[in-house]
């Protein structure tokens, strides 16, 4: 049985329902529903007002409300930045192993490391009402951190340690994890160090190591990107000045291939 967090229904952590937005709306629960539901008998400064109160609640439309006698849905959603990276596969892999003798199952859905897709996912995910939602990372949009905290089910962060946790979390410090592999390296005797890095924009962890890399080494910075990572391939072979680095640290795949 998956444990109760810190987001579980109590009476001051109520999960806001649809009289709640048709309160603070100034409207009756079914011009909420028809609303919600794009009916279009409803006005569209209506609609607004609707929709502006269901984000300052954090409201989610319950879609098995209708259809489930039981309020267990049976199933416990997972959201992933990508599901070409095979770390984050071992962790789909390593929740559904744990949920295998539970008799949840486990929904699965990815972000293309956008906060934005983020929160349309976890709005999607939680509309079906799922037992528990475990999330990859501590950064979120204001919104889907609202719908989070009114859910009333657990909430897991994982892969970061955020300063602000939603409810549980299971992580490290990407920074201090990177920082540690440096000082370890060095004291095997290790003196040259190059960093690979993509686009720390949209993945919050690599930025976090490469913070990590550049707070416990001098490092010449040969930008970000495929073509760095080239020039820093070109420098270990010699041909760049004659430099040479003797370890490459790389934040995830960049470099292709190249022929001999």
């Amino acid at each position: 049985m998956m444990p109760k967090g810190l987001n579980a229904k109590s009476p001051e952590n109520q999960v806001p329902t649809m009289l709640d937005v048709a309160r603070r709306a100034g409207v009756s629960a079914m011009t909420v529903s028809r609303a919600l539901k794009k009916d279009g008998r409803v006005s569209d400064a209506t609609r607004e007002r609707i929709l502006a109160a269901v984000n300052e609640l954090g409201y989610v439309l319950d879609q098995s409300a209708g259809s489930l006698s039981s309020r267990k849905t049976g199933f416990v959603a997972a959201i992933i930045p990508s599901i070409n990276n095979s770390n984050f596969a071992d962790t789909a892999r390593g929740i559904t192993d744990e949920l295998e003798n539970t008799g949840l199952q486990l929904l699965l859905g990815y972000t293309d490391y956008t906060a934005e897709k983020e929160e349309r996912l976890i709005e999607a995910m939680l509309r079906r009402r799922p037992e528990g939602i475990i999330l990859t990372g501590g950064t979120h949009t204001d919104l889907a951190r609202r719908m989070l905290e009114s859910a009333g089910i657990p909430v897991v962060e994982t892969w970061e340690l955020p300063p602000k946790p939603i409810d549980q979390v299971v992580g490290f410090s990407n920074e201090e994890a990177m920082a540690l592999l440096v000082r370890t390296l060095a004291k095997k005797g290790y003196r040259k160090f190059g960093y690979i890095g993509g686009t720390t924009s949209r993945d919050t962890r690599g930025s976090q190591r490469r913070a990590g890399f550049v707070t416990t080494v001098n490092v010449d910075c040969y930008g970000i990107g495929k073509q760095a990572a080239r020039k820093l391939i070109q420098s270990i072979k010699g041909e760049d000045n004659g430099l040479s680095q003797e370890i490459i640290l790389t934040s995830y795949k960049v470099v292709e291939r190249e022929s001999a």
